[in-house]
């Protein structure tokens, strides 16, 4: 069986975040992507009472690629959005159009779950089945025609909060 291959931020020792210039966090991001496709995940199965390891790809993150460059998740989106890291925005617009792109066509050709990856992508299908998307307001209640046998029942068991009044109830015969 392969020797488990761990990440190399997950090595012993104090962390400290990295610094990072825009081509130094560029190159760190290729050497992830080679990292990723060089470290596959693997998957063990059992066939005709065999054990077989199986190489799935690596899905590459926008987190994955903050533990492998050693940075905080809030620091790459400080990096991409703030105007003093405008040096920056390049890079971060790059690695994310990388990641997404990897991400969505190995979705769409089986490789990695499709629910998943949509979620991790925000690519929801939002379909507004309950008020053809018009403002939900509070209507003025439910009128309910009942029988005064059946309002007995009813109020006697408890199952339901009936107005003591009988102002608001219809009752037949």
């Amino acid at each position: 069986m392969p020797q488990k291959k761990v990440h190399k931020s997950t090595e012993a020792r104090a962390w400290k975040p990295r610094s990072h210039s825009p081509e130094s966090l560029y190159q760190t991001f290729l050497d992830y992507v080679k990292w990723a496709e060089d470290n596959p995940l693997c998957d063990e199965v059992v066939s005709k009472g065999e054990v077989l390891t199986l190489s799935k790809v690596r899905p590459l993150s926008l987190s994955g690629f903050c533990v492998y460059a050693d940075i905080h998740m809030q620091t790459f989106r400080n990096y991409e959005s703030r105007e003093e890291y405008t040096a920056y925005f390049d890079v971060c617009a790059r690695a994310r159009a990388i990641i997404e792109d990897h991400q969505l066509t190995g979705a769409m050709v089986g490789r990695f779950n499709p629910s998943i990856a949509a979620r991790v992508l925000s690519l929801a299908d939002k379909t507004d089945i309950t008020s053809d998307g018009k403002a939900i307001t509070s209507g003025s209640g439910v009128t309910v025609n009942v029988d005064k046998d059946a309002l007995s029942i009813i109020r006697s068991v408890g199952r339901m909060s009936i107005p003591s009044s009988g102002d608001d109830i219809k009752t037949k015969g």
